[in-house]
C-alpha cells in the first residue's frame, strides 16, 4: 500500500507539471502574437480643449477609437455590435460614412476608400482606425506626440462641437446684455406645515408732567403655517379696550409652480380702494 501511494502520487506531480507547461506555453504565444499595446492618450483640440482618448500602439504607429473620437466632436456615430461597423453621418447629414471592418473599407460622402491591411483593429469594446485616415478621409488632421503621449488634433472643418459653443457663447452674451442672471445653484422652497418664526414686541410711554401717562405695546408673530406665512400684528393701549379690528392679521400661500392656484391671501387684505375706509378689509384672495 505503501508503494502503491507513492506511484499515484508521483503520477499526479507529473500531471500537473504536464498541465502547469502547456498552459505557460500558450501565454507565451499568446503574448507574442499580440503586437498592440492598448494605452490612454490625451486629445487636445484647439480651440476646444482635451479629453483622455483610448489608443492602440503597434510600434510607431497609433490607432484611435473611432466612437471615442466622434463623439467628443459631437459627430453622429452608431456602432454594431461586435464592433465591425460604425456609421452616421459627418457634420452634414448628407454626407453619411460607413467604417467596415469586415470588408476593411471606409465609404464617406459617396466614396468607397479601400484601407490596409491591419488599419482597422477591434477590442472587446472598441473599433481603432490608424490615425492617419482620420485626416485623408474627415479632414481632421492628428499628430502623435510619442514623448508626452499626445494627440493634437487640428481642422478646417466646422465642427459640431464648435457651433454648440459658439450657440452657447452667444446665449451667454444675450443674458449679459439683456441683464439676466443665471444661479449656479437654485435651492428648492419648502413648506412645512409648522414653524416658528420671529417675535418683535415694542413698549412706548409718553408722560407729562401734571399730565396724563399713554403707553402703547406691541406684538408682531411671524410662521410657517400649513404651507404659506402667517403673520400676526397685535397692538395694545392701557387703558381702552382691545379692539379685534384694529389687530391685523393675515395667511399667505404663495407656489407658483402650481398651474390652478399659485397664491392666496386670508385675513387682512390690503386695497387700493378709491374711497375712505375706516377699517381694513377682512376676507380672501386667491390668484393663478
Amino acid at each position: 500500500m505503501h508503494l502503491r501511494f507513492k506511484s499515484w502520487a508521483k503520477a499526479i506531480l507529473l500531471l500537473m507539471f504536464y498541465l502547469t507547461s502547456v498552459y505557460s506555453f500558450g501565454a507565451i504565444l499568446e503574448t507574442e502574437e499580440e503586437d498592440y499595446i492598448e494605452i490612454s492618450v490625451f486629445l487636445s483640440v484647439p480651440k476646444i480643449g482635451g479629453t483622455e482618448m483610448p489608443a492602440l500602439i503597434e510600434d510607431n504607429n497609433i490607432f484611435l477609437s473611432v466612437t471615442e473620437l466622434f463623439g467628443f466632436l459631437k459627430i453622429k456615430a452608431e456602432v454594431t455590435s461586435g464592433f465591425n461597423k460604425v456609421e452616421g453621418f459627418f457634420v452634414d447629414e448628407k454626407a453619411n460614412y460607413v467604417i467596415d471592418r469586415v470588408n476593411n473599407t471606409i465609404e464617406y460622402n459617396g466614396k468607397v476608400y479601400a484601407l490596409e491591411s491591419g488599419d482597422l483593429v477591434r477590442s472587446e469594446t472598441q473599433l481603432y482606425l490608424r490615425i492617419k485616415y482620420f485626416g485623408e478621409i474627415f479632414g481632421l488632421e492628428c499628430s502623435f506626440n510619442f514623448r508626452s503621449l499626445s494627440v493634437t488634433l487640428n481642422t478646417s472643418v466646422e465642427l459640431p462641437i464648435i457651433k454648440e459653443m459658439r450657440q452657447e457663447q452667444m446665449r451667454k452674451n444675450i443674458r449679459q446684455i439683456s441683464g439676466e442672471i443665471e444661479a449656479d445653484t437654485t435651492i428648492g422652497r419648502r413648506y412645512p406645515f409648522f414653524r416658528f418664526g420671529a417675535v418683535d414686541w415694542s413698549i412706548a410711554s409718553s408722560q407729562e408732567i401734571g399730565g396724563k401717562t399713554s403707553s402703547r405695546v406691541g406684538l408682531n408673530i411671524g410662521t410657517a403655517l400649513a404651507g404659506g406665512e402667517a403673520n400676526v400684528a397685535l397692538n395694545y393701549t392701557p387703558g381702552t379696550p382691545f379692539i379685534l379690528r384694529e389687530q391685523y392679521y393675515s395667511w399667505r400661500y404663495a407656489n407658483n409652480s402650481q398651474k390652478i392656484l399659485k397664491q392666496a391671501i386670508i385675513g387682512k387684505l390690503s386695497t387700493n380702494a378709491t374711497t375712505s375706509l375706516t377699517s381694513s378689509v377682512l376676507g380672501f384672495q386667491i390668484s393663478n
